[in-house]
Formats: C-alpha cells, structure tokens, sequence
C-alpha cells in the first residue's frame, strides 16, 4: 500500500508567470484556463493589457447563457477588451476585441 504523501506548492499569479517564462514580445494566439473552480481567480491574476490572447478559453460551470453578461467572470473578462464568442458544454471561448 503507498502511502499519502503532502507536499506545500507555492502559488503564483499568472502575469508572474508569463512574466518568467514568455519570451519579451511574444504574442499568444490561444490561451486556456481551467483551474478546477478557481478560474475566476486565475482570470484576475493576470494583466490583461500586457497578456492579452487572441483567444481566451475558459471552464465556467453553469452559465446560463442569456444571462452570461452578468457572470462575473464575463463581466471582468469584457472589462479587459474580450467578447465572449461561444459556449459548449463548459468551455466559454472569448475573442480579444
């Protein structure tokens, strides 16, 4: 029997690390976020002014789409120059405006 093993891993906003690991100058065609419930929070870790996909993936259990403009996560994506352009199953895909 294997035993349970607890490891501590520190945790970093996304702009950081884009930050570290983008080369300076490089766009980025598609990016997509499923951090098991914590997208929201994922989403606001970033600069969006200096991150800023084409396209922008995104799990968001639950949305009811006609009233997808007032989901939080909608609204700071849109706040950030995206349109949300589809939504299948969980998967919103939004497209930088």
């Amino acid at each position: 029997m294997e035993s349970e093993r607890r490891l501590k891993v520190p945790v970093r906003r996304l702009r950081d690390i884009l930050a570290e690991f983008l080369p300076e100058g490089q766009a980025i065609d598609d990016m997509n976020i499923d951090r098991e419930g914590l997208d929201q929070k994922v989403v606001a870790g970033n600069d969006w002014s200096r991150f800023a996909p084409k396209i922008l993936s995104v799990e968001i259990h639950g949305l009811n789409i006609s009233k997808a403009i007032e989901h939080p996560l909608v609204k700071t994506l849109a706040g950030s120059g995206y349109r949300l352009r589809s939504h299948c199953e969980i998967t919103s895909i939004f497209e930088r405006i």
